[in-house]
Order: structure tokens, then sequence, then C-alpha cells
């Protein structure tokens, strides 16, 4: 990436614009708080687009137009971009004046970019660095926020990817003007919204949200839930980021594992979705409404549809347990953390659920995984040759029965399924 940007300073040096040009927004931010740099927001002066294909021509990169209202372009090359916009306003400080936080309303001439002194060079007219120095995010103006209310749910985002806390004017605006958020296209607001529930450090956003008013105007079936119910969600969610932070705590045996299956980001964000609402089925719906991936949702149904089965095999037989194990597989991790949340169970206390939840995983990894490496024992053509039977319903029945001795340890070998399926077979 820094290779792209010293090659447009080069650019820029040679077409005479390098004075017109400036970095801006997070880079700048990044740069003072002495984090890497991952992307580069360019701010020209004058004719953003001309020189963004120039460059996008000579460097043999592509140039695409990301909003022609504003003149934003991106310039991609070789994997990595540059977005380039063009100065509204009639000067720097009024582009710099119609942003939403002053931590992003910082610009450095692109030319002193690598001057030792490039700190004492920033362009700081609304404050950002003194609120950097504070550890707080605050709001340019109201009408700033107001204009993309998206913007007030990117206050949270911010607060809790810096560790920073929210200014009190800022959150003043967020709860009087809070139900604007509704007028923001679903696909924008879950897109920030995933940026929250993936952070590790999600709970604590989630409750100055539902603190200030803003979690309940992007999901309104909270406003009807009371007080009490409430909390309780939240204390669901909080332990669903215990667990998924500190596995071990919980299943010293199996924790890799556990971790191992939730990394995948869609299972994370579809199980924070899940506990916040009062039911998997009004999850689900969420989910549909903010436009989700299909994964998410499909994997939020696949929860609703289990998770009775789940409570009704705790405690069951085996033979109904491995069942269950056998039904929905790996799901079972999310059956596990979906019901030890909704108890708010703490890992040392003295639980039936956790101890089934427990066992449940001991028999998975255990039992389970050892009798279904072994399937299939008997493929259906084997089966048919065996016992001279032509493709019917009859074939799948012994077959589903061979597979669920297996998984009982009744059988475990071929010799042992070929016998067992002509007892089968005889009792048709």
């Amino acid at each position: 990436m820094e290779t792209l940007l010293r090659s447009f300073i080069h650019f820029a040096g040679k077409q005479a614009v390098l004075q017109d040009c400036f970095l801006v927004g997070g880079a700048v931010r990044d740069m003072f708080l002495g984090r890497e740099l991952s992307d580069y927001d360019l701010l020209l002066r004058r004719d953003a687009r001309k020189y963004a294909e120039a460059f996008a021509a000579e460097t043999g990169g592509r140039c695409i137009v990301l909003d022609e209202l504003y003149g934003t372009m991106r310039v991609t090359h070789g994997g990595h971009y540059l977005d380039i916009c063009l100065m509204q306003g009639a000067a720097l400080e009024d582009d710099l004046a119609n942003r939403d936080f002053t931590l992003n309303a910082m610009a450095l001439p692109l030319g002193a970019l690598h001057a030792p002194d490039r700190n004492e060079q920033i362009i700081d007219p609304c404050g950002g660095r003194d609120d950097l120095a504070q550890k707080r995010v605050r709001m340019v103006s109201a009408d700033n926020l107001t204009k993309d209310p998206l913007r007030m749910l990117r206050a949270y985002r911010f607060a809790q990817e810096l560790g920073f806390i929210i200014e009190g004017k800022t959150i003043e605006t967020i709860r009087q003007h809070g139900p604007m958020i509704a007028h923001v296209a679903v696909e924008r607001i879950t897109d920030e919204l995933r940026h929250v529930l993936l952070a590790a450090t999600s709970y604590q956003t989630i409750r100055l949200m539902d603190r200030d008013r803003l979690l309940e105007q992007i999901f309104p079936d909270l406003i009807t839930v009371g007080k009490i119910p409430r909390q309780k969600l939240l204390q669901s969610f909080g332990y669903l980021e215990h667990i998924l932070n500190n596995p071990h705590l919980y299943f010293p045996g199996h924790a890799e594992a556990f971790s191992a299956y939730f990394r995948k980001p869609s299972r994370r964000m579809a199980m924070k979705l899940a506990v916040l609402f009062p039911s998997l089925a009004a999850a689900e719906e969420n989910a549909k409404r903010l436009r989700c991936s299909r994964a998410e949702i499909d994997y939020i149904a696949g929860m609703r549809r289990y998770a009775d089965r789940f409570s009704d095999a705790m405690g069951a037989e085996k033979e109904e347990r491995l069942k269950l194990v056998h039904t929905i597989g790996p799901g079972l991790y999310a059956q596990i953390l979906y019901h030890i949340c909704q108890e708010c169970i703490c890992q040392l206390a003295d639980s039936l659920t956790v101890y089934y939840c427990r066992e449940m995983l001991d028999l998975y990894h255990g039992e389970y995984q050892e009798r279904a490496a072994l399937l299939p024992l008997l493929t259906g053509d084997e089966l048919m040759k065996a016992l001279s039977l032509s493709p019917s319903p009859r074939v799948g029945k012994i077959l589903a029965e061979l597979e669920q001795m297996t998984l009982d340890g009744r059988i475990s070998t071929k010799r042992e399924a070929l016998a067992a399926a002509q007892i089968v077979n005889a009792h048709f």
C-alpha cells in the first residue's frame, strides 16, 4: 500500500500538484496514534478525477468511480488501492468541518508525509489531536452527525476499536436523534454493526448503545421488551462473548476445537445476533430484515430448528443423544453455547446444563467421531449385491438402520454390517 502512495507522491510532484494534495481521515488519525496505516484517503484541491485517471494509466492500474457526486475515485494496482477525492468547499478547512468526528477531521500535506516534523504540520481546525490525546470520540457538529445518521453508530465502533469514550454532547445528540437511523439503508447499518459484533469486546459497546437508546432504534423489537428481560438478554450476550473469548474455562478438554469452529465470522455474527432477542425466531426475522448474509440467516434458522431437540436430549439415553449429534454435527457447538448463555451460567457454577453440555461434547469428540469415521460400512451397491435387492425404499431404510447401529457401537466391521443387514432385511 505504501509503495503505491509513494508512487503517487512522485507522480504528483511531476504534475506540479503535490502542494494541492493532502492525506486525510483515518490515516492521519492512525499516524498520530502510532498505529499501522491500512488505507490512505487523499484529498485534492482540484481535478481529482483527471489526476486519478492519469495516475492509474501511468502505473498500469485501474481507476474506479466510487462517488460521482463528490468526485471520489479509487485507483487499484497489485491488490492495493488509494482513494482520491475532490475537496468539498472553498478551503481545506471547509472540507474538514463537514466530517463526522474530530479525530477524522485532520489533514496532512502529502509532501510532508515523510518529514521528521510531520505531526507539527497536521492541519487540525476541529481539535482532533486534543480529542485523540484525551481518548474521546467527539462529533464535529450535531448537523454533521444527523446529515448521515449512520455516523451515530460509527461513534460506538470508533470508541470500541480505539478504546475511547464518546464525548458527552455527542451522546446527547445520539439520544435525541437516534430514531433517524431508521432512514439509513439496512445494508449500511448491517455492515457497520458487523464491525461492532465481530470484535471480541462488543459486549461493552452493546451495553452503551442500549444505555443511549440507539440499540432499540436498530432493533425495534427490543422496544417492547421490558427492562428486566432486556437486561437478561444483555447479560446472556455478555456470557456469550466471555465464553467465545475463554472457551478453556468452560470446556477445558475441547477449547481448541471450540475456538476453531467459531473462527468463521458468519458463525460469530449469527451467535451474537441469536442471543440479542427473546427467541431464535425473532433473531432470524431480524437477520432477514437487516439483510444479513445467507450463511448468517441459515445458521440462526438451523439453531432454531434443533433448539428444542437439544434441550430434550440433555440427560437422555446415549442412543438419543447420538442421534441428535449425528443430525446436527458441528452445529452442536452453537446449541451448547446458546443454552449455556440463556441461563447465564458461570463456568464455576454447579449447573446441570453445563454438566450435560460438557457430556455432549465428550460424546461428540469421543465415541461419536470414532464411530462416524467408520461410515458407511456398506454402500448401497454393496448392500443390493449381497442381498440380491433392487433399488427401492427398502434399501434406504436398511442403510439407515445400519448407520444407527454403527453409531450405537453395535457393529463396526463390514462383516458385522452384512450380517446385521440380513437380519434387518428379514424383518421387512
